[in-house]
């Protein structure tokens, strides 16, 4: 991504150490679909965002100011506008996401330094990646190893970036798998989102030992 700064470091937490030491030692990423991100975990707070694989999240009265319908479906088989009937948002989703995985890690930058709390709720062991270049290098020469044999429109492709996050009740238009509600900016995201036409990535994504640029930790031996 030309001229686009990466964060100083990238922090991963975890809720077991196993995950943290498996990080460091063979590059295990543990990606996960990005169905999965819209879901709730089972205590209902770390993972509950339904825009997770939206194409679109449009404003009801933005519409009717530009009057656009919004058409349904009658039990005739005739179309016809709900608009009206209809207040605040409402979410589009024409994009098939199977073929999409994420990694997902916490944007470290020493002008903001202080991690909020409710980022432990998703474990207590940070494994943090001190060179981020090289780190990126990884990622993309396991990603050529994948492309060796595939035909262009097989090729699995890789994109990363910070999320940017909006107010749903206000952003109208298309949406962004790096696009998050404002709610969730404590968790200071930088993605790498994997798109996979064949569905051959696996959960467990090894990218090979990374301990010369990353270190596991217990987060109150570093927080406290």
């Amino acid at each position: 991504m030309t001229g686009y700064k990466l964060p100083h470091c990238l922090i991963k937490v975890t809720d077991q150490k196993i995950f943290s030491d498996a990080l460091v030692e063979k590059g295990d990423l543990f990606i996960s679909a990005l169905e999965k991100f819209s879901k709730y975990d089972d205590d209902g707070k770390t993972r509950n965002d339904i825009l997770e694989g939206a194409s679109h999240l449009l404003q009801v009265e933005k519409l009717k100011e530009d009057k656009i319908p919004v058409l349904a479906k009658g039990i005739d088989g005739h179309y016809f506008d709900i608009s009206e009937h209809m207040v605040g948002n409402f979410i589009r989703r024409d994009i098939d996401n199977k073929e999409y995985k994420i990694y997902s890690t916490y944007a470290f930058n020493p002008s903001e330094p202080e991690i909020d709390d409710r980022m432990f709720e998703f474990g207590e062991y940070l494994t943090i990646i001190f060179d981020v270049p090289k780190f990126l290098k990884k990622i993309d020469e396991r990603v050529s190893e994948l492309n060796k044999d595939r035909n262009d429109w097989e090729k699995v492709k890789f994109y990363f970036r910070e999320s940017v996050y909006v107010d749903p009740n206000e952003y109208h238009g298309t949406w962004s798998n790096f696009l998050k509600p404002a709610d969730y900016k404590y968790q200071n995201e930088f993605r790498i989102i994997f798109h996979d036409p064949l569905l051959e990535i696996k959960s467990n994504f090894l990218v090979g030992d990374i301990s010369d640029l990353s270190a596991s930790y217990y987060y109150k031996d570093i927080i406290e």
